[in-house]
């Protein structure tokens, strides 16, 4: 069985990826954890005194984060039909890389799942902010990261612990990558539509073997 960690922020492009990745697991036995974080709303006292507490309660942050959970749950139940995958939805408030960082343990996950990008980043960027954050700072687990683009184009693999954005934002140009941090590409060979990098031409190779954050 195995332990993705998807993370989302409910927007169309993590929606893209959940919906590419569940296709790229077709009948293997996959655990997803969803993960959305939020921070929580802070009101001064004279804000409060206008919101009756049905309207405090309904408008929190950790609320909408729950709601729209289950509603991505239920969107699921229509479009997963594998009975390999299992669905579990989490809400955490704080920092998207803290909340991620101890999920990792605590669930003993196996792959990290993001997006390339959020909607709420620059249409001209490829890469948004948090998955920059995820990429600099998760340095043990594959994290496979899938562009707003992304049909059905295939999955690259590129071994390196560390990568120039600009070089991977080149790659995810031509489809989702596997990034993979202290793993052997052989972990990864049941999955069908991965396509090892070093088997691909010199400036592949230079961009698994030499680059650098």
């Amino acid at each position: 069985m195995k332990n993705i960690l998807f993370l989302t922020d409910f927007s169309e492009n993590a929606w893209n990826a959940l919906k590419y990745t569940i296709s790229l697991y077709e009948n293997i036995p996959c655990k997803f954890y969803i993960l959305n974080s939020f921070s929580e709303e802070k009101h001064g006292l004279d804000s409060l005194n206008y919101l009756d507490p049905y309207e405090a309660f309904h408008n929190s942050s950790a609320n909408n984060s729950n709601e729209k959970l289950e509603q991505l749950l239920n969107k699921l139940a229509f479009f997963d039909t594998d009975a390999a995958h299992e669905y579990f939805m989490i809400a955490k408030s704080g920092s998207l890389l803290n909340a991620t960082q101890k999920l990792i343990s605590q669930l003993d996950i196996d792959e990290i799942l993001i997006a390339a990008k959020g909607d709420s980043n620059k249409k001209n960027k490829i890469l948004g902010r948090n998955t920059k954050t995820i990429i600099k700072n998760i340095n043990k687990l594959p994290i496979l990261i899938v562009p707003n683009t992304c049909n059905s184009k295939p999955t690259y693999k590129i071994q390196a612990k560390n990568i120039s954005f600009a070089d991977l934002q080149n790659t995810l140009n031509d489809g989702p990558v596997m990034l993979l941090k202290n793993n052997t590409v052989e972990e990864h060979e049941e999955i069908h539509g991965l396509i090892d990098l070093g088997n691909f031409q010199n400036m592949y190779l230079h961009l698994a073997h030499h680059i650098r954050l």
